[in-house]
């Protein structure tokens, strides 16, 4: 502590003796005053009190005066005023020290006694250091992790579905919806066989998929990390409700024309299959086996995580393991009498997918996923707030409808159960 340091922490003390002082006077006149105590005793009490707070003023004076002559002799023979406020405190406290009656008991036993009281100091004695006794609030150094973000899915629905590009607003097609005649053998002489097909124009309208969100600059700066974590975050939701619209959407307004528009499922099942006690994967393979009676080839099955598992984990009577999967340890992929199967969140519990992936459908994305961060939004100049938004623009074409076969567990069981 340098020489103003001290000097204003001993105004500091006088001060706050002075106001103490203050407020216990005040107290005990208040306690006459509201006749809660006797009016004698009081009296000496604070008789006592003003001869208590007169002999230390007078003793603060007589303390301040000989500092100030000795300061002022100093500075009279040409020593600078820090350097004399220096040294005339340090002579003071040396003075203090040794006129003090407890500094012989110190020099003749250090080891038993607790320091030397000098008014308005106390020399503390050596003792152990540790947080409670050594320091006041959070001086440790901490370590500090990045944001924790929530976790990604591992297959995103857009990894099954062939991909490309597009312009303008929508992707068009012709479909063929019906028609007449066949090929024939031709009889020599006689007329071919003739044939006729009906078309219809498809249109699958690039849609927007997107969310913001508001956070003030001070946020930004201060919170290491937050820039990253909210682009990673708000590119993970858009996600989730691209693979939710690819899966399930039903076309209609805003939406996607999902996997599941239109798709086959358990009623387009034969009845006559014999399927004793069938499992789940039973209902997969069945599901693959109507695709392949319509000519498709069935080349991707995605699943729900929970029923995945499951599964895989299911036991015979003997105990044994019986699902009939095999795990390329090459391409990280579980397979199913060679068809690849996919698990994922966005796939609802009890329920699957089965489909050709070539024929089903194809995604065209017309902007890819960004995230930008603006500044300039309604208020936010005014609010110190940045708006960050995430977007993108994609249409997702159906082809071939019973290219895809949906629907649950239990559904194609109470098919393929033989009556």
């Amino acid at each position: 502590m340098n020489a103003e340091e001290q000097l204003n922490k001993i105004a500091s003390d006088v001060s706050s003796s002075v106001e103490k002082t203050r407020e216990e006077l005040n107290g005990r006149i208040d306690a006459i005053t509201k006749g809660q105590a006797d009016y004698s005793s009081q009296i000496d009490k604070l008789t006592d009190l003003v001869k208590e707070v007169q002999g230390n003023s007078e003793e603060v004076q007589k303390h301040s005066d000989k500092l100030d002559a000795r300061l002022k002799e100093l500075t009279k023979n040409g020593m600078s005023t820090t350097k004399a406020a220096e040294l005339t405190t340090s002579e003071a406290m040396a003075k203090s020290i040794v006129e003090n009656p407890e500094y012989e008991a110190y020099k003749n036993d250090p080891s038993i006694h607790k320091g030397i009281r000098i008014p308005g100091m106390l020399t503390k004695a050596v003792g152990t250091m540790t947080f409670a006794a050594s320091t006041t609030g959070d001086v440790a150094e901490q370590t500090r992790l990045p944001i924790l973000p929530d976790v990604d899915r591992p297959n995103r629905v857009r990894n099954f579905i062939p991909q490309g590009t597009m312009i303008g607003d929508s992707v068009r097609y012709a479909k063929v919806t019906g028609g007449e005649g066949t090929a024939g053998n031709q009889t020599e002489g006689n007329a071919k066989s003739q044939v006729d097909k009906d078309m219809a124009e498809q249109t699958f309208n690039a849609q927007v998929i997107a969310a913001f969100a508001r956070i003030s600059t001070q946020m930004l700066d201060d919170i290491s990390g937050m820039t990253s974590y909210l682009s990673y975050e708000l590119t993970r939701l858009l996600m989730n409700q691209e693979d939710s619209q690819l899966l399930t959407g039903d076309g209609t307004g805003t939406n996607l024309y999902g996997l599941a528009a239109a798709a086959a499922d358990s009623n387009d099942l034969s009845t006559t299959a014999n399927w004793a006690e069938p499992n789940n994967w039973d209902c997969i393979q069945a599901a693959s086996g109507y695709l392949a009676s319509q000519d498709f080839m069935a080349d991707c099955v995605m699943v729900n995580p929970t029923d995945f598992f499951a599964m895989i984990g299911s036991k015979g009577s003997n105990g044994q393991y019986v699902a009939p999967y095999y795990f390329d340890a090459v391409q990280n992929t579980y397979t199913l009498f060679g068809m690849p199967v996919y698990h994922s969140s966005a796939v609802a519990e009890g329920s699957f997918f089965v489909f050709d992936k070539a024929a089903a459908s194809q995604l065209f994305q017309r902007s890819a996923p960004s995230v930008q961060f603006f500044p300039q939004d309604s208020d936010n100049a005014q609010k110190n707030l940045v708006t960050v938004r995430v977007e993108e623009r994609l249409a997702h074409v159906r082809k071939h409808d019973n290219a895809v076969f949906t629907d649950t567990y239990a559904n194609v069981k109470y098919i393929i159960t033989p009556t």
